[in-house]
């Protein structure tokens, strides 16, 4: 008797058999292949990594408003003197000092250009002096000052250069930069998703071509092998036979061709979905029927607003208007640099003694006098160079910048608006040309079966039911390749008008009817 633990054992192998059975006879959807790419394809990747580089430089550019904290430890020594002769007496007189200092400060850039800084600074000094003479005695004194504090305020305001608002001016393009990589991320995602999905397409279109190639290798192989018997039978000439081995190797090298493109096709959606060769070799069949096109009567397109639509909805479109704010920040920042440089400088300190009863000479008191106390003081500075060669090469790098972004923008918006009518007119004349196909193949596929049945009956000849048959194959062929087409020029006017991903949306927003429907809004 089986045991309880094998038989779940056994359950459990039979349902991840049955699961994988299963996943394989889904096959791989459309969506499928869009979310692998988006979640392994390396373009995605670099783009979320762009936009990570651009926060970072929000973040260095915000750096220059902070407050930075400064301190100091120090200790000066120094001794100095000489020999000095009164009379017959030779006298070394050496004096000596130490100093030791410390203090701390903190700074910070004010959004208009106004710098200001704040800190205290303390020291004390030791002051010593030897005297030796020449017979040998000696003298010496050590005096110790008490602890002198010192808290001061700086600040510094520019009058003309660096003045307002070009002080963030630097912050406020590069934070217009995050906001186009932000465009230039979700056009990325929008370049994927045309990318996969037209390989998917291709893929689905190279698995309708090897169908429509084995069939007529079928047909061709039946035809050959029923006319050998009748040729066995002496009931058709033999010479016949030629014709229909003749026809039976062409069928057979398309179906080798149909085969090949299958393979090519499979590893170009890998590519696309950003998975290696070896994943790529096991995709699965694809599972999502190609779109069908619309009868006739609802083949248009009226929307009058398209085009200024796509001009809003195009995220290559919203990053360069971006750039073009960026760029003029920096030449007005660049501009700047023309003007001369006046800053205003304002300090204010007070000094103070710690309490300390061990100085007593006048020297050391006329020393402390003037050091102690209030004090106040301002500074004005001015710079300017005559030539200007750093400002005037600074103004044209960043003029010609903004041309060059201005004239990008403008260049993209006439290609936006060339695609979007070159789109609406290739989706209609696509869909038509899809709907007919499908109904020549249809139509083929009758009169196949009626050449065979005059065959039969006498009616007609071999050579008219093999060229039919010729004829059936070619028009599967053109409805596979039709339908391909009419897929793709789905896949572009979506893409073309900026609806393929809406801005600002995920990829779980992203709509199957996008891809598979003529579009509905634009429809009469």
């Amino acid at each position: 008797m089986e045991s309880p633990r094998l038989s779940v054992l056994s359950l459990s192998l039979g349902t991840l058999l049955f699961s994988q059975v299963a996943e394989a006879e889904k096959g791989l959807t459309v969506m499928d292949a869009v979310r692998a790419a988006l979640e392994n394809h390396p373009n995605v990747v670099i783009g979320k990594q762009s936009l990570r580089a651009n926060r970072g430089a929000i973040q260095s550019a915000q750096g220059a408003f902070d407050w930075s904290l400064s301190a100091n430890l120090g200790h000066v020594q120094s001794a100095n003197g000489g020999d000095i002769n009164i009379g017959s007496q030779n006298f070394d007189i050496t004096n000596q000092q130490d100093v030791t200092s410390m203090g701390a400060a903190v700074s910070k850039l004010l959004p208009w250009g106004m710098t200001i800084s704040s800190g205290a600074d303390f020291s004390r000094s030791q002051i010593g002096q030897v005297v030796t003479a020449t017979l040998g005695s000696s003298n010496e004194t050590d005096t110790t000052t008490p602890l002198i504090g010192t808290l001061f305020v700086n600040i510094t305001q520019p009058l003309l250069q660096g003045l307002g608002s070009v002080t963030t001016a630097e912050l406020r393009a590069r934070e217009a930069e995050l906001l186009a990589a932000k465009d230039d991320y979700q056009q990325t995602i929008n370049n994927q998703l045309l990318e996969v999905v037209r390989a998917y397409w291709s893929y689905a279109s190279s698995f309708a071509f090897l169908r429509a190639a084995r069939e007529a290798e079928g047909r061709a192989r039946k035809l050959l092998e029923d006319n050998k018997k009748l040729v066995r039978a002496d009931l058709r000439p033999a010479a016949e036979l030629r014709q229909l081995e003749a026809n039976y190797a062409d069928v057979k090298q398309a179906l080798y061709r149909s085969e090949q493109a299958l393979v090519s096709a499979r590893y170009t959606l890998g590519v696309a979905m950003g998975i290696d060769a070896k994943d790529a070799s096991a995709l699965s069949h694809p599972s999502t029927k190609m779109p069908q096109p619309p009868e006739p009567e609802a083949i248009r397109i009226t929307n009058e607003n398209i085009v200024q639509s796509a001009y809003k909805n195009r995220t290559d479109l919203l990053a360069l208007a971006k750039r073009v704010s960026a760029a003029k920040l920096r030449l007005e920042l660049a501009e700047n640099t023309k003007i001369p440089q006046l800053d205003l400088s304002a300090r204010v300190q007070y000094a103070g003694a710690g309490a300390d009863d061990d100085y007593r000479s006048s020297s050391i008191q006329n020393a402390l006098t003037s050091q102690l106390g209030y004090t106040a003081s301002l500074n004005l500075a001015f710079l300017w160079p005559p030539q200007m060669n750093a400002a005037d090469g600074l103004i044209a790098q960043q003029a010609a910048s903004l041309r060059i972004a201005q004239e990008s923008q403008r260049a993209l918006r006439q290609q936006i608006g060339a695609s979007v009518y070159s789109a609406i007119e290739t989706l209609k004349q696509r869909a038509r040309i899809a709907y007919e196909a499908k109904k020549a193949e249809s139509y083929y596929k009758e009169s196949v079966s009626n050449e065979e049945k005059k065959l039969k009956a006498g009616l007609s000849t071999l050579v008219s039911l093999v060229l039919t048959q010729e004829r059936l194959a070619t028009a599967q062929s053109n409805a596979v390749a039709a339908m391909q087409a009419y897929a793709d020029s789905i896949l572009s006017f979506r893409y073309a008008t900026g609806a393929l991903l809406r801005r600002g949306k995920a990829f779980g927003q992203i709509s199957p009817a996008y891809l598979l429907e003529f579009p509905k809004e634009s429809k009469k």
